[in-house]
């Protein structure tokens, strides 16, 4: 089954017919995605008649992102294709190996926003079972930064 959306398409149509008038800057972050990408779907949307930008009545700079009544039929269908995909991409796992498989793709989402942080701030130290490990970067670092580990006194 198919509904002739790409991922991030769809995903601004579930969240517009769900949550109501959503902002560019709001749907970028739920999505994990920048403003630009964001734009282009909205964008693709709205050729196709599914969503439209009206302005955000507090904020005259705003625009905000809203469902056609055509894409509250589409809600549906999308509801279905990600049901059946789901369970699909289930098959032959185990829930605990779903489980661990979230565990380890969180801790690993942690590790980017700190890297991500350290190169906002210049470094950051994490402490954890008395080992500290410190990562630091510097635009000067040909290198690009260093992380350095060591045991807690």
């Amino acid at each position: 089954m198919s509904v002739g959306f790409n991922l991030t398409q769809a995903l601004i149509l579930q969240y517009v017919v769900s949550e109501g008038a959503l902002n560019q800057t709001a749907l970028a972050t739920l999505l994990g995605l920048g403003k630009a990408a964001t734009g282009t779907a909205i964008d693709a949307l709205e050729l196709r008649d599914m969503v439209e930008r009206v302005p955000d009545p507090d904020d005259r700079r705003v625009w905000l992102v809203t469902a056609r009544p055509e894409a509250k039929r589409y809600s549906g269908l999308i509801d279905d294709v990600v049901r059946e995909f789901g369970i699909e991409l289930r098959t032959g796992i185990s829930r605990a190996e779903r489980q661990a498989l979230g565990a380890t793709l969180n801790k690993m989402r942690f590790n980017l926003d700190l890297m991500e942080s350290a190169e906002r701030a210049g470094s950051v130290e994490i402490e954890s079972n008395g080992l500290t490990a410190q990562m630091t970067t510097r635009s000067s670092d040909p290198t690009g930064g260093q992380v350095t580990a060591g045991v807690d006194p």
